[in-house]
């Protein structure tokens, strides 16, 4: 017989919580299993894009971005993700959420975000939901739930024949090269539209990757700058909340009508390049170069600039 079988769910709740004080965590998850078995439940995570605050449609064009205040035209805008968990908040264990496998915008532990609509470099088909399952215990609510993953693509996922794969990770638009892998966030526009017309971009993706022996293979080892990074977001109802993603915030203190004299339109990544200064630390990632800073919460809480809780 249980130890806690003939306690009511309240009574074995506040006695497992005095138990689990003195466990290590693999003690106090069994405990925790003990009282109440963990269940199966299908979640969905919503996303909405917006630019400086207002609902993002494809070519739209959005005031106020930028150092200057300037009109910001907006033609792309997707990001993969990956690694997707809830995080026990008794336990700090992972509980990977195990993604639907439809064939399009998920496969394996990676999924495509996708908010254009084809106006630009993009496709009609849009995407604003990371759709799965997750096994949990008791003291995991996912009415009030703590969500964690990775924006990017994985390591072992990043140096692949986009030709040869299947999607998400075949569409060549949110790649570069072998060498380099995928674009993890893609957000293309245009400072200043009906003026100086001035390209300005953000294409996140690794850096200090070596020469791999031919074009078409992958190097032989990883790159030294992933610029992948977990993100979490606390206190999330999985059925009602929606998390916004905002690029104004990670613009803030760039010049949207100025691009840096010999470097691409925007930031792509790349080492010196001005216009990265700013936003990768604003994607909580050190420009120099690159490694993913200790203790920042990314772009998911109230204190960074990309994403919130909308």
């Amino acid at each position: 017989m249980s130890l806690f079988a003939k306690q009511s769910p309240i009574l074995s709740v506040l006695l497992s919580s005095v138990l689990i004080s003195a466990c290590s965590e693999d003690e106090a998850a069994a405990i925790i299993d003990e009282i109440a078995p963990p269940t199966t439940k299908e979640v969905s995570i919503n996303f909405a894009a917006q630019v400086n605050g207002a609902d993002f449609a494809c070519g739209d064009t959005y005031t106020g971005v930028g150092t200057g205040g300037d009109d910001y035209k907006v033609t792309d805008f997707r990001m993969y993700v990956h690694d997707a968990h809830v995080k026990d908040p008794l336990t700090s264990e992972k509980h990977a959420i195990e993604l639907t496998q439809d064939g399009v915008w998920q496969r394996d532990d990676v999924a495509l975000l996708d908010f254009e609509d084809g106006c630009g470099t993009g496709t009609p088909e849009r995407n604003n939901v990371l759709a799965g399952k997750v096994t949990v215990p008791a003291t995991v609510d996912l009415d009030d739930a703590e969500i964690c993953f990775t924006v990017g693509v994985p390591e072992d996922k990043n140096h692949l024949d986009v030709s040869a794969v299947e999607s998400p990770l075949n569409d060549s638009s949110m790649y570069w090269a072998w060498k380099i892998g995928y674009k993890y966030i893609r957000i293309d526009g245009m400072g200043d539209p009906a003026g100086t017309a001035t390209p300005f971009v953000l294409h996140l993706g690794a850096q200090g990757c070596p020469d791999p022996m031919t074009k078409t293979e992958a190097p032989a080892t990883p790159c030294t700058e992933p610029n992948t990074f977990e993100v979490c977001v606390a206190n999330f109802d999985v059925v009602n909340d929606v998390i916004a993603v905002d690029p104004a915030r990670v613009f803030e203190a760039n010049d949207m009508k100025v691009n840096s004299a010999g470097t691409k339109a925007g930031c792509m990544s790349f080492v010196d390049d001005d216009d990265c200064e700013e936003i990768m630390p604003r994607l909580g990632l050190d420009y120099d170069y690159g490694r993913s800073l200790t203790g920042v919460k990314s772009i998911y809480d109230a204190g960074q600039r990309l994403v919130t809780k909308q």
